[in-house]
């Protein structure tokens, strides 16, 4: 998982702070820091889980393949589901 405090984003935030004044940024250090704190534990509890998302949907393609299973659009569905709600 991404983790958008472990990379930068010189260009992007060069032209922020030119096209914005300096009340566009946040200047609470709580809220800074919490934001920080939630996107660390988020990657860690998300760096454990995804591979075994993957896991469960190599399976289920596995199983649609080898058995002959009619299984839909599931497999899509699920990877569809956690790109909305997990990767967001």
């Amino acid at each position: 998982m991404i983790d958008r405090f472990e990379y930068s984003e010189t260009g992007n935030r060069m032209r922020l702070i030119r096209e914005n004044d300096e009340y566009y940024f946040s200047h609470s250090l709580d809220r800074i820091f919490y934001n920080y704190a939630a996107v660390k534990l988020r990657k860690e509890v998300m760096d454990e889980y995804l591979p075994v998302m993957k896991a469960v949907l190599i399976s289920l393609k596995s199983q649609e393949l080898l058995d002959g299973l009619k299984l839909g659009n599931l497999t899509e569905y699920v990877g569809d589901y956690i790109q909305a709600k997990v990767l967001d």
